[in-house]
């Protein structure tokens, strides 16, 4: 098989035999070519010394002597590394493993190193089970990866969570407000029949709960005229049933004065659909007339953008 080879050479000479088998030694300049057979070097023993602008391939060695002067930036991989003289050091000089095998990386002996302008020395892993911080880098945390109890997300990181993210029950995921009401409405309808009040939310998870919260600010009674008494319903319109639980009603058993009284309720349900629901309430007349959503200071139903707004909304929380 021929491959190109592209290669920094280091100092020394190379040498091709009649069966095309390379032998290099501390080489030096750029080799670029076609080139086929066996490239060896001194890399295959376990115990290598290395000496200034010296290099090794990745196999792991058991020891590497270290001495002279380090003034290329230079990976080394070993599982202990001998001083076998002074060491000074000109650019970048790692001193590595190519993974954590449970033992220290060791560095012997009783001569010194010594780091020159930008010189510097690290020691670490070359695959990832050694990386211990990743500040600075970019790209996806793939679906392995674990946030331990300690873990903080800075204000700077922006996104959105996807439905794959897993949160504990009764956490808030989503809320969703219907379109404030001003104009008022009634009812002689014995029957339930939709008011103005509805709400729309697409879940996030398929068994997720859904609670419901209403408001109207002004319901109108007067028992003299017979308006005494109303009641109100969340209906599901994507399920095609009344929420359990969401009747509401109201009533006033006082004289013939006008009386004008806020109203509100609350109801909940579990899905077990992840389909977008819609939600809306329905008032009915207990008797005679049922005014709702009117406005205190004007019987007549203000709409100005000062008065009194009903509300409704849906709040989808984790179960």
């Amino acid at each position: 098989m021929t491959q190109q080879i592209t290669a920094q050479l280091l100092k020394g000479g190379l040498t091709v035999d009649a069966s095309g088998n390379i032998s290099a030694t501390k080489l030096i300049g750029d080799l670029q070519g076609n080139v086929t057979g066996d490239l060896t070097g001194n890399a295959d023993t376990a115990t290598t010394a290395t000496t200034a602008d010296s290099a090794d391939t990745l196999n792991q060695q058991t020891s590497i002597n270290l001495s002279g002067t380090y003034s290329t930036h230079q990976l080394l991989v070993a599982d202990a590394y001998a001083l076998t003289g002074d060491v000074t050091v000109n650019d970048n000089l790692i001193l590595g493993k190519l993974s954590d095998d449970g033992n220290d990386i060791l560095i012997e002996g009783n001569y010194t190193f010594t780091t020159i302008g930008a010189g510097k020395v690290e020691a670490g892993y070359v695959t990832s089970s050694g990386i211990g911080s990743v500040d600075g880098m970019t790209g996806t945390l793939g679906s392995g990866v674990t946030l331990g109890s300690g873990a903080t997300i800075d204000s700077g990181v922006t996104g959105t969570l996807g439905s794959g993210v897993s949160f504990p029950a009764g956490h808030v995921i989503q809320t969703v407000h219907g379109a404030n009401v001003t104009v008022g409405g009634s009812t002689s309808s014995t029957s339930y029949v939709t008011t103005s009040l509805s709400v729309t939310i697409d879940p996030i998870y398929t068994n997720s709960m859904i609670e419901i919260e209403w408001q109207i600010p002004t319901t109108h009674f007067n028992k003299g005229n017979g308006n005494s008494r109303g009641n109100f319903i969340v209906r599901n319109i994507t399920a095609g049933a009344y929420v359990p639980g969401s009747r509401q009603d109201a009533w006033f058993e006082g004289g013939n004065n006008y009386l004008y009284l806020p109203i509100s309720g609350r109801c909940r349900e579990i899905l077990s659909t992840g389909a977008t629901q819609s939600y809306v309430l329905y008032a009915k007349a207990g008797s005679n007339t049922f005014y709702y959503m009117n406005n205190a200071n004007n019987p007549g139903y203000g709409t100005g953008s000062e008065d009194h707004q009903a509300q409704i909304k849906a709040t989808e929380i984790k179960q």
